[in-house]
């Protein structure tokens, strides 16, 4: 690997603010505690690498997540556009977010409208930019099993290239996760998440 390892880091929002949450937050607490600045999580996930490795640099943070109608939820659509403005003013010019429209189930209330196809669109591009070589290390930050056919295939073009490294994360006191036997997980404690969590209210 290069002396300087670039890291690219590609959150399953979702998944993960509700691994955080039921992680780190009383179950009873207002839904805006869970959420955490998606670059701090990124720099320190980064900085979980092996102390004998070479120095790693972020260069791709990438937020995948579900995009509330507005005809459906003003609410939570205007909620959603305030808390992306503050990420991407956060995160920089290495920081992406990728939206997918929530889908609302008939006859269900909104708030169990349903995520489709972010998790490939996070695979897709953890792929594609894998393939270019355009990053070391790529960190899966998410618990949904769905998402180890995209460790697994990381894995196989380490084994034909030489690269990328893979690594998942994991959440203390939760038993989920992507567990795959060689790719090291990245755990988040209390105090990590102390650090970069996100308690504005983006409903004001």
């Amino acid at each position: 690997m290069a002396r300087v390892a670039r890291v690219a880091v590609f959150f399953d929002w979702q998944n993960a603010y509700h691994c955080a949450r039921d992680a780190f937050c009383d179950e009873n607490s207002s839904s805006r505690y869970g959420n955490f600045w998606p670059k701090r999580m990124a720099q320190l996930l980064a900085e979980k690498g092996p102390a004998d490795g070479p120095r790693r640099e972020l260069c791709f943070i990438g937020c995948y997540v579900g995009a509330p109608d507005p005809r459906r939820d003003e609410q939570g659509a205007r909620a959603q556009s305030r808390r992306v403005a503050a990420w991407q003013r956060d995160g920089g010019a290495i920081f992406t977010v990728k939206t997918r429209g929530l889908r609302y189930p008939p006859g269900r209330p909104i708030a169990e409208a349903e995520e489709k196809g972010v998790d490939v669109q996070l695979a897709i591009d953890a792929m594609l930019m894998a393939a270019r070589d355009e990053y070391d290390v790529g960190i899966i930050v998410s618990a949904d099993t769905d998402l180890l056919p995209v460790v697994e295939g990381l894995i196989a073009l380490k084994v034909l290239n030489g690269k990328p490294e893979v690594e998942v994360v994991g959440w203390k006191g939760l038993s989920k996760g992507l567990v795959v036997p060689g790719v090291p997980m990245r755990w988040v404690g209390p105090r990590d998440f102390h650090t970069v969590r996100d308690d504005t209210d983006y409903n004001r």
